[in-house]
């Protein structure tokens, strides 16, 4: 995703059936700034975002229960955490994405992430 200060980006991997790692990093002329490491899995029977971001909470993870989740995208929700609460993603075809922020209200803050898939 293509934003004043550079390009956003981010990759995932399967690590095995239950887990999922990624890392979202946002790309400056030559330089790469790590910006979240993220995380999908499953404790038990119950699914979990976890995100790991750059310079806030201490380097230590938050995670967010999957309290929605369909073929095409997901909701996760921490109403304990200060920002975010809730995060989305929602495959909008086989070449995009949407990804939002917010705290956890239709009309409160929110910041999108349009991202094309590669």
């Amino acid at each position: 995703m293509k934003t004043g200060d550079g390009t956003i980006t981010e990759q995932w991997k399967p690590v095995n059936d239950s887990l999922m790692e990624g890392n979202s990093d946002l790309i400056k002329g030559d330089s790469v700034i790590p910006f979240e490491k993220i995380r999908l899995f499953r404790r038990n029977n119950t699914f979990y975002y976890e995100a790991t971001a750059a310079g806030k909470n201490d380097e230590r993870p938050v995670e967010f229960k999957l309290t929605v989740f369909s073929d095409t995208g997901f909701i996760a929700e921490n109403p304990a955490h200060d920002f975010p609460k809730r995060i989305v993603y929602k495959l909008k075809s086989t070449r995009s994405l949407h990804a939002c922020i917010d705290d956890g209200t239709e009309t409160g803050k929110r910041q999108n992430f349009y991202y094309k898939i590669q």
